[in-house]
């Protein structure tokens, strides 16, 4: 009988970590992971803007001067790579800009880190679809748990190979379409902070219940044993 008792609460407790719901989970402290792609977003997605950032001055071949960041916090590709990788966030310095791969361009594709979070997590629908443009009701219509503006265009991190000038991928939101932009003559886009992992592995809250209560039945179990 005890070693009956003993399988069922194993047999529990192994089935824990299966039970937890794919999707975006909202780990506090401005952090959302994805459980799929196995990713940390910061729950900001204008945050170079709310804290203000100012980046850097640029000077071109011309003399000519101008700011790296503009009052809404778009940042040319260069200063939007400077401020993920210097980011320090949640006790994370490991930030970075999503990437892009493969490399395609078009509406609704869902392959990019930007793409599947627009598109699988967010449930939204791209402007053209099975080629024609739709009349209405596409676009960033579902923001999810994110503090998001409206309409905004992101970087990657991934630069357009084989282009004769410095091109970088974007993510466009208002429109669900993912393409390529001049990088730093005049671009300016938002920047979305994104990690490799999560930020935690504690249980959620079914879980842990069922968790307590295997350990409960097998500490009864134990207990029972030693007293015959």
């Amino acid at each position: 009988m005890t070693s009956h008792i003993f399988k069922i609460v194993f047999a529990v407790l192994m089935t824990v970590p299966l039970i937890s719901k794919a999707g975006l989970i909202d780990r506090g402290n401005g952090l959302i992971y994805d459980d799929v792609k196995n990713l940390t977003w910061l729950q900001d997605t204008d945050y170079a803007r709310t804290i203000g950032y100012t980046g850097v001055r640029l000077v071109d071949s011309f003399g000519r001067v101008s700011n790296s960041v503009d009052p809404y916090g778009r940042m040319t590709w260069t200063q939007a790579k400077i401020w993920a990788d210097e980011l320090v966030f949640g006790g994370y310095s490991d930030w970075r800009l999503p990437t892009t791969t493969p490399a395609v361009s078009g509406f609704g594709i869902t392959t990019s880190e930007l793409g599947y979070m627009y598109f699988v997590n967010l449930t939204n629908t791209p402007a053209y679809e099975n080629g024609v443009f739709l009349p209405g009701g596409y676009g960033l219509k579902n923001k999810g748990p994110f503090n998001m503006p409206d309409g905004p265009n992101y970087w990657t991190s991934t630069p357009r190979q084989g282009s004769s000038n410095e091109d970088a991928w974007v993510f466009l939101t208002s429109i669900g379409f993912q393409g390529t932009t001049s990088a730093d003559n005049g671009s300016l886009f938002n920047s979305w902070a994104v990690r490799d992992g999560d930020v935690s592995v504690v249980p959620e809250p079914s879980n842990l219940i069922l968790m307590i209560t295997g350990i409960f039945l097998l500490a009864s179990v134990m207990f029972q044993k030693r007293i015959e």
